[in-house]
């Protein structure tokens, strides 16, 4: 049973970093959102052409990343914290650390018409709250 557990946690928690890959980072229908932890940036990426359009520098590594495109900002975390930072750059902003069974957060995903934002960890699915993490 507790093997049944884990398997399954594990599991929910493959199924949103393949949702995150592939669906949550879509800025539009065309532009797709990607980090770069070696140089601390999120690259906008071209789907037709795969060429950057644009690169927005961020505070540190990026370990999940989420779009919001009716604010235009990126949520993103460092596992420990969440952030923002506008789609054309500028300050990141710090929203608060992660506690509790979410501590460390491994990917984001947000969904616009609930205005919710989720994140994963080895524990789970969570909904982060936008105000305070």
């Amino acid at each position: 049973m507790i093997g049944d557990t884990m398997f399954a946690r594990q599991f929910s928690a493959l199924l949103l970093v393949i949702l995150l890959i592939g669906f949550a980072q879509r800025i539009d229908a065309q532009v797709l959102a990607v980090s770069n932890t070696s140089n601390r940036t999120i690259h906008l990426i071209d789907q037709d052409s795969w060429s950057v359009q644009k690169t927005v520098g961020v505070h540190s590594e990026v370990s999940g990343i989420a779009s919001d495109d009716g604010e235009q900002i990126f949520y993103y975390t460092d596992q420990d914290g969440l952030w923002t930072v506008p789609y054309n750059g500028g300050v990141s902003t710090f929203i608060g650390n992660f506690f509790g069974d979410t501590n460390t957060i491994f990917g984001l995903a947000f969904h616009e018409p609930l205005d919710t934002l989720y994140g994963c960890n080895n524990s789970g699915i969570f909904e982060i709250d936008l105000n305070d993490a």
